[in-house]
């Protein structure tokens, strides 16, 4: 599935595992309700090894459990679920991904925060300020610190990918719906970052953001924090 937005010359693709399953990053969560706030084990959250379409995609998954392992901890450590939880499928897995012509795999996180905006009140780019400041920022430091994986030759990055809820309102109708960012970013820029060579700003500067809104298609954004 291939995702374009008008004027914008750059091919994103969005699956969550191998090349060609798509899961939960633009649809709903099918494999467990939003609502549901008990915590997910780590076995839900990595992705098995027989979930994966190529025989090097199930070799990575396996030989880097220790470190998706780690990453599950880490997070768990900082945030607990009724803050931040995984998505049952793929929580954490290796995504495959295209922007521009390169099509490469990164370490992916997928999560969900139980945070719950006003439309009235903020705007997009607000709420993914909010969103990059309390999530994107740390789950990024947490998966970089995982240095076995980004020195693997065939992993090009990181993607952070994490959804939250907002009240929109119109008229006398009111309703809740999901909006997300996806941060896809190279190992050169993590690098860099992680080094403090480049602010919160140059790095998504320096990266691809998706935004994606519910019954909306995913489009490429520039976000400036606030």
């Amino acid at each position: 599935m291939i995702y374009r937005r008008h004027k914008i010359k750059r091919t994103v693709l969005l699956p969550l595992i191998g090349t060609s399953i798509i899961l939960v990053l633009a649809l709903s969560s099918a494999c467990q309700s939003l609502n549901k706030r008990a915590p997910l084990s780590m076995e839900s959250v990595i992705s098995p090894a027989d979930i994966y379409e190529s025989k090097e995609d199930r070799s990575r998954v396996i030989n880097y459990q220790i470190n998706l392992k780690n990453i599950y901890t880490n997070v768990r450590s900082r945030y607990k679920p009724n803050q931040l939880d995984f998505f049952l499928v793929s929580g954490i897995c290796f995504s495959n991904m295209q922007v521009n012509r390169s099509y490469d795999t990164y370490l992916s996180l997928n999560t969900k925060s139980l945070k719950k905006f006003l439309d009235t009140k903020t705007t997009f780019d607000q709420r993914a300020s909010v969103i990059f400041n309390k999530y994107t920022k740390p789950l990024l430091k947490i998966a970089a610190e995982e240095r076995e994986i980004l020195e693997d030759s065939k992993v090009a990055g990181l993607m952070i990918n994490t959804r939250w809820k907002v009240k929109k309102t119109s008229g006398n109708l009111s309703l809740t719906l999901f909006e997300q960012i996806v941060l896809v970013t190279k190992k050169e820029q993590v690098d860099h970052y992680m080094e403090g060579a480049i602010t919160d700003q140059e790095l998504l500067d320096q990266s691809t953001l998706i935004a994606i809104n519910e019954g909306e298609n995913p489009h490429i954004i520039n976000l400036h924090l606030e």
